[in-house]
């Protein structure tokens, strides 16, 4: 019976064996470790868990692989398990792959997996795994894909992962790694992709990576990395993609960039990266892709970015570039984005920006540009997006813009456009955005038939209300306020004349009001007022105020109308006579080199040098005429005055006060005299000043600040003076400035590397000085300049 029972017993243990031995089919220490993996996971809640710690043979379990009785690869990508990854992993000492990303994996990865010599492809990115990743890593030797990305790990990058000789793929983007970039990343020569995104990385590129030979894909964005790009970069000749955008990289693109001859997209946006764009980008002619914008980069756009004919995407926008666009971007034919906006960009919008055919995107706004929109423009029947909002623009809109089919976006806002917005513009039936305002176009067409557009913004424009009564439906549109409406702005009667104003203006249903000196006038209900057999007492200001019953909220008004009775003498204003009059004695008119018809009962208008329009002295030019004495103050009485000429004459004394207040001064030549005195703070009452030349006299003190309000100023000549003290900052700011002579002064302080502002400075003078310090490297941006002097500083 005993000898039965032993026999049985040995047939059991036997066929026990054999069961655990078919179910296992790899070493019990590889199922086990799975069956860690799967208790440690939530194994019964994951998405399939098919098989898994049944009898069934290993290799029939989901995502599991056996290869010559061991596992060799695992694959639970997506498949819902949560938890931590156990410890017993380490036994599965033959897996060759690892995949268990989009997970809710969490905690830290067990340092046993690294003893895993098989490895050759692990793959957790997407879970929440935290910790750092330890030195241990440098240990998988034969490693060819680590991907850890999308997780919560922290701690700095180990140099080990160096030692990685045979990865072909790193990706350790979106995690919290901080500290730097080791550099023995330098030894991965066989590394093709890097993605080291979306962390906190510090520090600056090390430029062994120069050395990564086959490196296709660097992507370093959204770190804190500081320093200069290495120039060694331009070593990677296989280098497809690099995105150094969103750090906070510093200096210069190093031009050896250029030789990445096979780089498809370059990205360096969002950094403080400054000086010139490198004329050698130009080389990298597989280039589809450059996006440099919003970093500190001056000068000018090099037209050797023409070269780049595979670019579909061009965005230098957010820097300070300067000079005119180049027109040889026009050769660019597969761009299908140029976005070159908010920088210091002059000149004329190119023609040839018209062959893009391909165009889809165009921002130009918030430059410095002028003169019209190109008729080639309206050819690109593929523009979505037009923007050149905020610049200086002017001209008209031509109807062919009616060819823009596929236009949705059209801001052409804070410019100085005119006249008629033309009919075609209705024929732009995808419009979904229109920006007018802040222009002076007079006429607006029925545009009702845009039925998609929102918003509709016709603002601070000179339209009427027959302009804005067929398009009063719109509910997005925007119409208040318009502009003053344009009217006569002075009146000269003699008592007894007949005042006529008439101000025609559009609508249906208008209602007029006139006033005079703020005060209703009785009665004056037309757009036509008559008084008939003027006096003294129709004097005063007057203005038109016209409201319409089917535009509520809007009221438009003309400009002031300054109405005078006046004792005309000769031809003149008696004011404008008694101050040429008073010039002529104040300065010894008798002696002048000419002084044809001055004080003689000829009319005012023919006396030398002496313009005169509507009754009113407009310009006098008495140049090298031999004046000799002083300016009266009496010459701030010629209110009209726009070009006042005094140059080269022997007059003393100091410049009147009242002659600042000629607001409507464009040229004021004094130069050349033997004027003393200073120069007040009011000479920024002058804002239509264009040119001032104050030179070679005798005038002291300093430059005040307040000349820097003059932003229409293109020429400044102060020079052989005797002005002292520094060069007041807000001259940096007059871009406008053409020429610029400070010289023969004693002016002190330094030349601030704001100069370069002055981006339209032909010639500069600040010779004869006592300026000190460094010259800045930043007149080198200057490109206009042709002639510079600072000799003897």
């Amino acid at each position: 019976m005993k000898t039965l029972f032993t026999k049985t017993l040995i047939v059991i243990t036997l066929l026990f064996i054999s069961i655990n031995t078919v179910s296992s089919q790899v070493p019990q220490a590889e199922r086990d470790a799975l069956i860690a993996l799967y208790n440690a996971t939530d194994g019964p809640n994951w998405t399939n868990h098919f098989n898994w710690n049944t009898a069934t043979t290993v290799n029939n379990w989901h995502g599991v692989t056996v290869i010559d009785g061991h596992v060799e690869e695992l694959h639970l990508g997506a498949n819902g398990l949560s938890g931590v990854l156990p410890s017993d992993l380490e036994d599965l000492t033959d897996i060759r792959i690892i995949d268990l990303r989009s997970n809710q994996l969490s905690g830290s990865i067990p340092v046993e997996i690294w003893n895993l010599s098989s490895l050759i492809n692990i793959k957790l990115s997407d879970n929440q795994l935290t910790g750092s990743i330890p030195i241990e890593i440098g240990n998988v030797s034969n490693l060819l894909v680590l991907d850890l990305s999308v997780n919560q790990l922290s701690g700095s990058i180990p140099s080990e992962i160096g030692n990685l000789a045979n990865l072909s793929t790193l990706s350790l983007f979106s995690n919290q790694l901080s500290g730097p970039i080791p550099p023995e990343f330098g030894n991965l020569t066989n590394l093709g992709t890097l993605y080291l995104m979306s962390n906190q990385l510090t520090g600056s590129i090390p430029p062994e990576m120069g050395n990564m030979s086959n490196l296709g894909i660097m992507l370093l964005w959204v770190n804190q990395l500081t320093g200069e790009i290495p120039p060694e970069l331009g070593n990677l000749s296989n280098l497809q993609t690099l995105r150094l955008d969103r750090n906070q990289l510093t200096g210069t693109i190093p031009p050896e960039l250029g030789n990445l001859a096979n780089l498809h997209e370059l990205n360096l946006f969002d950094n403080q990266l400054s000086g010139s764009i490198p004329p050698e980008l130009g080389n990298m002619t597989n280039l589809s892709l450059m996006w440099i914008q919003q970093n500190e980069f001056t000068g000018t756009i090099p037209i050797e970015l023409a070269n780049l004919t595979n670019l579909t995407s061009l965005e230098l926008q957010d820097n300070q570039l300067s000079g005119s666009i180049p027109p040889e971007l026009g050769n660019l034919s597969n761009l299908t984005r140029m976005q070159i906006s908010k920088n210091q960009l002059t000149g004329s919008i190119p023609p040839e920006l018209g062959n893009l055919s391909n165009l889809t995107h165009l921002f130009l706004e918030d430059n410095q540009l002028s003169g019209g929109i190109p008729i080639e423009l309206y050819n690109l029947s593929n523009l979505q997006f037009f923007w050149v909002q905020n610049n200086q623009l002017s001209g008209t809109i031509a109807p062919e813009i009616g060819n823009l089919s596929s236009l949705k976006f059209l801001h052409l806002d804070l410019n100085e456009f005119s006249g008629s917005i033309p009919p075609e513009m209705g024929n732009l039936s995808n419009l979904e955005q229109l920006y007018l305002g802040e222009n002076n176009f007079s006429e607006l067409p029925d545009l009702t038939a845009l039925t998609n557009l929102v918003p509709f913004y016709i603002f601070n424009n000179l339209f009427t209300f027959e302009d804005i009564e067929p398009n009063i439906g719109f509910p997005s549109l925007i119409y208040l306020p318009q502009k003053p409406i344009p009217a006569i702005d002075e009146v000269l009667l003699q008592a007894g004349d007949e005042l006529n104003i008439s101000i025609p203006v559009g609508g249906s249903a208008n209602v007029y009001k006139w006033y005079k000196d703020n005060i209703l006038i009785p009665g004056a209900t037309t757009d036509n007022l008559v008084i008939a057999n003027v006096s003294g007492a129709d004097a005063g200001t007057y203005f038109l105020r016209i409201t319409n019953n089917l535009v509520s909220g809007l009221t438009l008004q003309t400009e002031d109308i300054e109405v005078s009775l006046v004792t005309l003498v000769l031809g003149v204003a008696e004011q404008d006579y008694d101050a040429l009059v008073e010039l002529y004695n104040a300065a010894d008119g008798a002696n002048w080199t000419n002084s044809t018809n001055w004080l003689s009962a000829e009319l005012v208008e023919t006396w030398h040098g002496v313009t005169v329009v509507d009754n009113r002295v407009t310009e006098l030019d008495l140049f090298n005429n031999s004046l000799n004495g002083t300016i009266p103050s009496e010459i701030g009485d010629l209110s009209n005055m726009q070009s006042l000429s005094l140059r080269s004459n022997q007059l003393t004394g100091d410049i009147p006060l009242e002659l600042w207040n000629l607001i409507n001064l464009t040229s004021l030549q004094l130069g050349f005299n033997q004027l003393s005195g200073t120069i007040p703070s009011e000479i920024d009452n002058l804002t239509n000043l264009t040119h001032l030349y104050l030179g070679f006299n005798q005038i002291t003190g300093s430059i005040p600040a307040e000349i820097g309000n003059l932003t229409n100023l293109e020429e400044l000549y102060l020079g052989a003076l005797q002005l002292s003290g520094s060069i007041p900052s807000s001259i940096w700011n007059m871009t406008n400035l053409i020429y610029l002579y400070l010289n023969g002064n004693q002016l002190t302080g330094s030349i601030p590397s704001e100069i370069d502002n002055l981006t339209n400075l032909i010639e500069i003078n600040l010779s004869q000085n006592q300026l000190s310090g460094t010259i800045p490297t930043e007149i080198g941006n200057m490109t206009n300049l042709t002639k510079i002097s600072l000799r003897n500083l």
